[in-house]
Parts: C-alpha cells; structure tokens; sequence
C-alpha cells in the first residue's frame, strides 16, 4: 500500500488495467455474450466467435468464461498470441493441453491431439479452445483450426473452439476463401461498450472492491464525474479505467477525496498534455521547413483545380440511371446516376463531397444528425436533444436500438437502414453516416446530403460498426422461449407459416416443429442460430412481413440470400 491508496482508505488502485477476477463487472451486452457462449458449449456447437473494439473488455470476459468452464470440469486451452503458422499453432495446442508437442509432423501432432480428445470424451468431458486476438491468424492458419473441428464422434464434436478479436476478424471470415470456416460459426456474440448506467455502476463497483473494510472516508464519484468519464471514454472499460486512475491521481494533488467534473477535466487534460509532442526544430533548419510548405501549397492548389475540372467532367459525363425501390414506408424511387467506367475516381469525389459537408461536426453531433435521418425514414418527427449520447435514442420513440458489427452482409441480412461508423480523413475516430439503401454494389450514404458510393469504396471507409434503429410493432416478450404457450406464439407460427417455413397446424404452443421452423428462417438469414425468438429474429420477421410499414435496406428484388 502506497501514500495513494493510503489518502483513499483503498486496499489497491481500482483502475488497474490487467484483468482481476474480483473486480469483474458484466454489463448487459457482456452477460448476454456470456450466456451465449455458455450455451455453446452445453449444446455442442463447435465454433463460436465473440468481437469487440479494443478496450471492451474481451479479455476479461474470457476470463470469468474460463473460471465458469473449470467449475464445470471442462478442460480449456487458451492461445494468447495467435500469430504463428499452422505448425506452430498446432503445437501451442498441444502444449496447453500438455501432450506431444515436439513433432514436426502436422500430422503427427494431429493425431496425438486425437488421442487426447476420445480420452477426454471417454470421462464424459468436453475440451474448448480460446483463441484470443484471432484477428491475427493467417488464413492458412484458419484452414487449419477447421480441419481440427472435423475431429468428432458420430454423435458430438470432440473440440469447441471460441475466436476472440477485434471487428477485423469479421472482415476476415467474411472473405471469400473463409466461407467453409464462416458457415461454421453458429454462436457469434457482440460485445460493446457500455452505456451511462453501467458507466457509473462500474466505476462505483471497483471503487467499493478496493476500498478498505470499516473505512471512515470513502473515496468517491459524483455524477457528474462519471457522465465526464462516460463522454469522455465513450463507455469503453480500459478508458474509462484510465481515466479514473488519473482523476483519482489530481484529487490526490488537491488533497480531495470527493472526485468532481472539474477534476475529471483537468485529468483528462493532463492525459492528453502527456503525449509524446516533438521537440522543435533548431532555428537554423525552420526555414526548410517553410520552403517545403510553400512548394506544398503549390502542388495542393494543382491538386484541388486538378479535382473541380474531375467533378466537372463527372457532372458532364454522367448518363443513364438506375432505380432502387424505397421504403415501404415512403414508396419513393431512389435514382442512383450510373456512372462511365472511364471516370475512375467517381467515387472519390463524391466522398469528399459528403465529407466536406460534415466538416466541423464533432462525432457526438454525427451522431444525433444521423438518428435525425433515420427517424425521418421511419416518417417520425421525433425532435433529438443535443444531450443524446453515442448509442442511444430518445427515450419513449417505440423505437429500438441494435448494434452490429462484421461486414455488409450482416447489414443486409437484417434488412434495415443503418447508423454506420465511417472513417473521416485525418480522424481515426471516425463519424456517423446513414447507411439508407444498398443495390447494385453501391451504397446510398446519408450525412448532411445523400450520396452514392461504390460498395468497395464503401468498405473501406466502414469501420465495421452499425446501429440498427427498428421497431417492435407487436410489443412482443423480448425473448419467445420453446415449450412455451402464449398469443405471441399464436402470431408468431402464422407468420412463419405465411413466410413458409411452417407448415403445422397453429397451436399457440412453441413445439419442435416451431423451433425448427424459426432455426430454419435463422440460417438462411444467417443470425444466431438457438431456436430461441430473440430481437435479431423478431427484426428479421418484421422485415420480411409486408404489413409493418417499415424502412428497409434492399428492396424485395435486390435481397441476399
């Protein structure tokens, strides 16, 4: 204990950064990905995937994972730094599970794995392999982690294994050369971070974990000091415990043991003071440093004419349209200007169009812009408050938030016009667009205009983040179980039978032949496949249902498969 703890009457910091068991804190999205993959394993699902941003908590989760898989005396293997080859990789498999592991033979190594496996089975155990950072892994090396899950008896698979990463990882398993290995994964679990609530109850959890018994001044947080933070951290833990440890660091100066928004400001200011900043140039060299920025002045005033006689002769040249259907809900013809093959940096220009016309907007302001947008879509005339944080709506809409995170597909398997996180030149914080519509490989983007943009261009500006604002019309139970009997089961086999993936006589009781039917509709639309009606099912239905007077992202004949 330190002079610091000390002054607090803390046992330790409460912001330390490496994952402590007890100072474990799950928010809603944490728990639901935890129960998830929990069910995985109980239902021998194979391949399993959790993603998430840096910082928002994906190892500590494994780690409660883990100590609720050794309570239920499952072995577990976990591979911390996934990039190796596929030799290597099967080797560190071998050493966690401490068999053979000094064959140079892939197959060699295979089989002893094998071995290993059926003894494990023969007691009536399973085995689960973590692969953390597996955005890492070669491709080749993804190859082979699905050979190994071919490893199997006529009744159950011998290995499951969970990939954990950062949303890169979607992209990947969204190739091409990857879609063996993608139709796999039938457990995908989506983590984020967290609201204004969890916010203040997770900084106020580890602050009562460190503090010591029978203290007589406890350290603490207004409110206003942790809606700072939250602002500030934007919801994401390690941040958030950076951001608390300094504060606690400034009162400490101060000698205050009540942490306020003034001191949250000043730490989050020293923070930002402390990055490296180059020392400055000797006098006798700063006037290459003028002459240099004269001559780049230069080459931009030929690059921006060079750019306004492109535009000029994409207006020009421009010939032809094509029409996406709109929403159903507005029954407008969107008209997409087909553009000249030999005009190559089309998609370019109309990019900087949409960027330049969000120049000087902050993200927080993206944000409440695009909820605009997308409320205007749903023809809601819902005014948005300034106070509206990333990642939510105005409370008492009727109208939901759901966050995804992968690639274009996910996107269009759910069907809804979307908040999507783009890249901003010079600003890796990147800011909120609308994505409205999509066919034909292009894009219909909304900021402060509407335009079109090719989807290659697309993809790569998206930072792989979404947020799907959808309604539920019939006030359904967040969650239909099986084995259960209700009118929302009622509702729910007459429109599967009108969608044609039930042919049974309607009951209003949730039998296998309703799970079959709603497990069905999950794999084609490539959701969570549980046989459990949850929010991206209900989603799903309500956009295949032509009575919901809705948005939707492709129309009927530009849907994927």
């Amino acid at each position: 204990m330190n002079q610091y703890t000390s002054f607090f009457n803390l046992d330790e910091n409460p912001f330390v950064l490496t994952p402590d068991p007890k100072y474990l804190y799950l928010g809603r999205k944490h728990r639901e990905v935890l129960s998830h993959l929990l069910y995985g394993i109980k239902e021998d699902k194979g391949f399993m995937v959790v993603v998430g941003e840096v910082g928002t908590g994906k190892t500590t989760l494994c780690r409660a994972f883990i100590n609720q898989l050794l309570k239920d005396n499952i072995e577990v293997g976990l591979i911390y730094n996934p990039a190796m080859t596929d030799l290597e990789l099967l080797q560190a498999i071998n050493r966690e599970f401490t068999i053979s592991s000094d064959f140079e033979s892939k197959g060699k190594l295979i089989d002893a794995l094998n071995v290993f496996l059926l003894k494990i089975n023969g007691e009536g155990r399973k085995v689960v392999l973590i692969i953390d950072e597996a955005q890492n892994l070669d491709l080749s090396v993804m190859e082979q982690l699905r050979l190994i899950t071919n490893l199997e008896t006529e009744t159950r698979k011998l290995i499951q294994i969970i990939l954990v990463g950062q949303p890169e990882l979607e992209r990947i398993l969204a190739k091409k050369e990857m879609r063996q290995l993608d139709q796999r994964i039938v457990v995908r679990g989506l983590l984020g971070p967290f609201n204004i609530k969890e916010t203040m109850s997770y900084i106020r959890h580890r602050l009562k974990v460190a503090t010591r018994d029978n203290a007589d001044k406890v350290v603490s947080f207004s409110d206003g000091a942790c809606r700072r933070i939250y602002k500030l951290s934007g919801g994401i833990p390690r941040v958030i415990n950076i951001l608390g440890d300094r504060s606690l660091l400034v009162s400490y100066a101060k000698g205050k043991k009540d942490i306020n928004k003034a001191i949250v400001k000043k730490a989050y200011k020293d923070l930002e003071s402390s990055r490296y900043r180059p020392k400055a140039r000797p006098f006798y060299l700063r006037w290459q440093t003028g002459v240099v920025f004269c001559v780049f002045v230069l080459v931009l005033w030929g690059w921006f004419y060079q750019d306004i006689l492109k535009k000029k002769i994409w207006k020009a040249e421009t010939t032809g349209f094509s029409q996406i259907k709109g929403s159903s809900s507005t029954g407008k013809i969107l008209v997409i200007p087909t553009i000249k093959k030999k005009i190559k940096d089309s998609s370019e220009s109309v990019t900087d169009q949409l960027f330049f016309s969000l120049k000087g907007l902050s993200k927080e302001a993206s944000w409440q812009l695009a909820v605009k947008s997308v409320f205007k879509l749903w023809d809601e005339e819902i005014p948005v408050p300034s106070g509206v944080t990333i990642g939510s709506i105005p409370e008492g809409t009727g109208l939901n938030t759901w966050e995804v995170y992968g690639n274009i597909t996910r996107l269009t398997s759910l069907n809804y016009p979307a908040i999507v996180l783009v890249k901003r030149p010079n600003d890796y914080s990147g800011i909120y667009v609308v994505l409205r519509a999509f066919s034909d490989n292009k894009a219909v983007v909304i900021g402060k205009k509407e335009v079109v943009i090719r989807e290659k261009e697309f993809n790569n500006l998206w930072y792989g983040y979404g947020c799907i604002i959808w309604k539920d019309f019939e006030k359904l139970p967040r969650v239909i179980y099986p084995d259960s009997s209700s009118v929302f089961v009622t509702w729910l086999q007459h429109n599967l039978k009108h969608l044609k993936y039930f042919e049974d006589r309607i009951t209003g009781f949730y039998d296998d032949k309703t799970k079959a039917a709603v497990v069905r509709l999950q794999k084609e639309k490539n959701l969570f496949v549980d046989g459990i009606v949850g929010p991206q099912t209900k989603m799903v239905l309500y956009s295949l249902l032509d009575i919901y007077k809705k948005p939707t992202l492709l129309n009927q004949n530009t849907q994927r498969d």
